[in-house]
């Protein structure tokens, strides 16, 4: 598959404000569309589906389902306000463009994406530098990392599963941003704004979609256990502000968060046990209880006041008695949902609260729902876990199609940016949040390794020492491959002895160690180097600043000529109006007058003629004419001479009317400019326009 053009992507979209739902197939469509329509050198633009599918993906990287592409174009072909007008044939499978966009929202698409394109360029390189620096070396770039995301959110929108790409691997492009958010707020609102064209890439391609869905205005999410002490600070550090960033999204688009009493009863069991037994070193409470110095005396009073702090951190907790919660765990003991689940998470159907816990809630959110639907966008009711084996256990417990009951809190962080009406604000969010559970996972993934490397570390009865766990865990959290590979070779295996156990606990610490000094080996070299490198790239850099330069300067031009396109068509348009009225107002009664005379002069001269040839015949020839009608002939001569006279000339008004019509009306036209000098300076104004228009496009020409 091709890889997605996020840029054009994010270009097509950077208009868009709110509830993309409804309408966020319609602009990349229109947009291809309209492409393909100023390509076609055939008047008649037919074209058929699956042949716009594929151009789409040509220019996208994007493959909308045909389906999805079909109900889309007729949603188009029936919606005018678009600017678009295109008539289906043949059931849908073939159309005719009608009407293109307006040329103009092209333009201005075209031009973000050459700006995004540039920033994007810069975002690349200021990776490699940072990489460089840091010593981190990786394989990928920040185009693989866009990708990943998409397909993210391909899987969490067709619910294929819970598990994601952008997890710790990623850590490394996490803290760049977090970088660059504060030292280059500009570089890092590229990322962003790139990003949520990774959102939109994902959604295009959502295998089930309903077009006219209305979506459940005010939806109540039920946050799991590990959610809901997370928000309360009883977790990492990473994970409380994951946990606060996704309650504010929530919160801002308008949903609720909610949690159950039953959640509250598992928690306060979880203090209790710490309360009384102090955190085991695998649990995450362990490292709230470290950093916030959670004595037993402070751990009674979080537990004594729970609903309480839940509430002021702003989400909601349903009303419900304790003996009412009792009841519900004393019917839920035996129920043989919670012994399946048991058996599937521990391989025993042991009692446990969890197990209870999570049947019931699954039960409760099934139950209060107000009405089923496939779509996800009708439902009204979720459970929010981070538990991905417990999002994948119940939805293999659901029907075939049927929407999830519990959402992992990525997927719907995925829903509200694309419903909520204040688009804007979420989508300056997203990939805040994402980078929070990247964070997240990777410290958590980093503690896992540690605590299991350390358990086994006991069991080979060596002497434990501080240094070698801070070596091994700065080593899993920057993500060494090595360190990370063999720990996970170490649990997987069983050593035959306590020396095999010791030599691989040894090759696990060698690894750190080296990757450590290798890693500030890396650093000092880039250091050392950094003089050199900057002097033998200085003529690359010199030749890409002029490059970035050479494409500023063009879009610059680009933007001067439409200005000057704008001014041409105005200035054209007043000077056709200002022609209108100097012609309407010159008066023709001067030649026409003379063409009038001139035509009874002719006629009279005929008329003189035909008489004297009556005349001749009539009396034998023209000596008795003279003889008897001398006065009459003088007269009829005298009166004949100026016709003859007028028919001979060379400038006769007869034989040059045009002419003197032509002279006329350049006359007059002259006399009015001269009255209304607003016309020679309008048209002296246009002719300087169209010849700097001549002139940047040249310059535009050279420079490409």
């Amino acid at each position: 598959m091709n890889k997605c053009n996020f840029t054009l992507i994010t270009a097509i979209y950077d208009q868009q404000t709110a509830n993309l739902y409804s309408e966020i197939y319609f602009p990349i469509i229109s947009y291809e569309i309209s492409r393909l329509f100023h390509e076609s050198s055939s008047c008649q633009k037919y074209y058929d589906i699956t042949a716009l599918k594929d151009s789409i993906q040509d220019s996208f990287g994007v493959s909308i389902p045909l389906i999805v592409l079909k109900r889309a174009v007729k949603t188009l072909s029936e919606n005018r306000k678009t600017g678009l007008k295109i008539s289906l044939y043949e059931t849908g499978e073939k159309f005719l463009i009608e009407q293109p966009w307006d040329e103009s929202i092209g333009i201005s698409i075209d031009q973000k994406f050459e700006e995004l394109n540039l920033k994007l360029c810069k975002l690349e390189e200021k990776f490699c530098t940072y990489l460089e620096e840091n010593g981190i070396p990786s394989q990928l770039s920040f185009a693989q990392f866009f990708e990943d995301h998409k397909e993210d959110i391909i899987a969490l929108l067709n619910a294929n599963d819970s598990s994601t790409k952008i997890d710790g691997e990623y850590v490394h492009y996490v803290t760049f941003l977090q970088d660059i958010k504060k030292s280059n707020p500009e570089l890092y609102a590229t990322a962003n704004e790139v990003f949520w064209g990774t959102v939109i890439s994902g959604f295009l391609q959502r295998e089930k979609v309903e077009f006219d869905v209305k979506v459940s205005d005010s939806v109540r999410y039920y946050l799991d256990t590990a959610l809901v002490m997370s928000l309360l600070d009883l977790d990492t550090t990473e994970n409380h502000q994951y946990a606060l960033e996704l309650c504010e999204i929530i919160n801002k688009s308008g949903c609720q968060a909610w949690v159950h009493p039953i959640t509250i009863k598992e928690i306060d069991g979880i203090l209790l046990k710490v309360e009384q037994y102090g955190p085991a070193s695998a649990m995450h409470i362990s490292a709230a209880v470290e950093r916030r110095d959670l004595t037993p005396s402070k751990i009674t009073n979080i537990r004594s006041s729970l609903e309480g702090l839940i509430k002021k951190a702003g989400i909601n907790v349903l009303n419900l008695s304790p003996n009412k919660v009792r009841d519900i765990i004393s019917d839920y003991k035996d129920k043989a949902s919670v012994k399946a689940l048991g058996e599937d998470r521990r391989g025993h159907n042991k009692e446990s609260i969890a197990d209870i816990h999570d049947v019931f809630m699954y039960d409760y959110i099934s139950n209060n729902r107000r009405h089923t639907s496939t779509f996800m966008e009708k439902n009204d009711l979720y459970f929010v876990t981070l538990n991905k084996d417990l999002i994948r256990y119940f939805k293999e417990q659901q029907a075939q199609g049927t929407s999830p009951i519990m959402l992992h809190p990525s997927r719907v962080i995925v829903d509200l940016w694309m419903h909520n009406a204040e688009g804007l604000s979420i989508k300056r969010d997203g990939l805040s949040e994402v980078m929070s559970r990247c964070i997240a996972l990777n410290k958590t993934d980093a503690r896992k390794r540690i605590t299991d490397f350390v358990r086994k570390y006991n069991d080979s009865e060596q002497a434990f020492t501080e240094e070698v766990v801070q070596k091994v865990y700065s080593a899993l959290v920057n993500r060494s491959s090595v360190v990370v590979n063999s720990i996970d070779d170490l649990m997987e295996s069983e050593p035959e002895s306590k020396d095999e156990l010791k030599l691989k606990i040894a090759t696990v610490v060698d690894y750190a160690v080296e990757w450590e000094e290798s890693r500030r080996q890396m650093i000092q070299d880039s250091k050392d180097n950094y003089e050199r490198q900057a002097l033998e790239q200085q003529e690359t850099i010199a030749q890409r600043d002029q490059r970035i330069k050479i494409l500023e300067e063009s879009i610059k031009i680009k933007n001067e000529i439409e200005d000057l396109d704008e001014q041409i068509i105005d200035k054209t348009n007043e000077l056709e109006e200002l022609e209108r009225n100097r012609d309407s107002s010159i008066s023709m009664f001067r030649p026409y007058s003379f063409f009038i005379v001139g035509c009874i002069a002719v006629l009279a001269t005929l008329a003189i003629i035909i008489h004297l040839a009556f005349e001749l015949k009539t009396i034998g020839g023209f000596g008795p004419l003279i003889k008897e009608q001398r006065l009459e002939i003088i007269i009829m001569l005298v009166t004949l001479l100026p016709h003859l006279t007028a028919l001979g000339s060379r400038n006769s008004y007869i034989l040059n009317i045009c002419k003197m019509r032509q002279e006329h009306l350049a006359n007059s036209r002259k006399e009015w400019e001269k009255q209304h000098p607003r016309y020679d300076e309008v048209s002296r104004q246009l002719t300087e326009l169209k010849k700097s228009r001549i002139e940047l496009k040249a310059k535009r020409k050279n420079l490409l």
